[in-house]
């Protein structure tokens, strides 16, 4: 965890990982990632659509961030570690680590993040790139990252991805999506 510098909190260094999150599967037999949900067409072991296999979930890659979780899969994993989402505006202050660049780190996007261009149409594994100031890895690129910050019935999520042109990666861009929807280009990390 990174302490945030000025603020009352923390911030895991990168996105959970996908070793991370299935430790919290198995221990608690709850809140698989869509790729492994029994039963589901996005399983990658029985399912009939192979997508997720293609951008890189698997039980193997465990380096990898997270995907396939809805904000409320975010927030039981989270409570099980003893933590929280961060909010947006606590999501924005970190991502931009004590400087105004376009995006987490850098104004160079390749120096920070996977995105459309450079990605390989794929999920990577975390701490790949570049840091901001603060030592936070992949807060622009590589996986959206759900917050706490609700917006109506929807949950906002922020930092762009893998999937993304360079404009969605910005640090200033926020979307928001209904709580309860999973894809295999949203993720989180982890605030105490």
């Amino acid at each position: 965890m990174i302490t945030i510098p000025g603020r009352d909190f923390k911030l895991s260094e990168t996105e959970v990982t996908i070793g991370q999150y299935l430790a919290f599967c198995k221990a608690t037999n709850s809140h698989w990632p869509e790729w492994l949900e029994k039963g589901g067409k996005f399983n990658i072991y029985t399912g009939s659509y192979d997508w997720y296999k293609e951008v890189g979930m698997s039980e193997s890659n465990t380096n990898h961030a997270i995907t396939g979780v809805s904000a409320l899969d975010a927030d039981a994993f989270c409570n099980w570690m003893g933590g929280r989402l961060p909010t947006e505006s606590e999501w924005e202050y970190a991502a931009n680590g004590g400087k105004s660049y376009e995006y987490a780190g850098s104004d160079n996007i390749d120096a920070v993040a996977w995105y459309e261009v450079n990605s390989g149409g794929k999920v990577h594994k975390v701490s790949g790139k570049v840091p901001n100031d603060y030592g936070l890895y992949d807060m622009s690129g590589n996986v959206w990252e759900w917050t706490s910050s609700k917006e109506g019935a929807y949950r906002v999520y922020r930092g762009g991805s893998w999937l993304d042109l360079a404009e969605n990666c910005l640090v200033s861009l926020r979307f928001k999506y209904a709580p309860t929807r999973r894809n295999g280009n949203r993720g989180f990390r982890l605030a105490r």
